[in-house]
């Protein structure tokens, strides 16, 4: 674990887990295609790790982009730079 930074946002952990379930059930409703992007999946991963104080190995971050590990690294790699 690391030290509260204190940029970080003021979000509950159940809010982003809120936020990451509602996104998870849109496919209900619409084609995945129309979502894509594994940026944002990623990022609101990463935000739920900043606001529980956990570190997140890149093996779970490309499971919770949801898309295969060669494309979620290529999107982490573009987010990093």
């Amino acid at each position: 674990m690391h030290a509260a930074n204190a940029d970080a946002p003021r979000d509950s952990a159940e809010t982003v887990r809120a936020v990451i379930k509602a996104r998870r059930l849109r496919s209900r409703f619409f084609s995945e295609e129309l979502f894509a992007d594994p940026a944002w999946d990623m990022l609101l991963d990463l935000l739920q790790a900043e606001i529980s104080q956990m570190r997140v190995p890149v093996s779970s971050l490309c499971i919770a982009a949801a898309v295969p590990a060669t494309t979620a690294l290529r999107w982490l790699k573009t987010m990093v730079s």
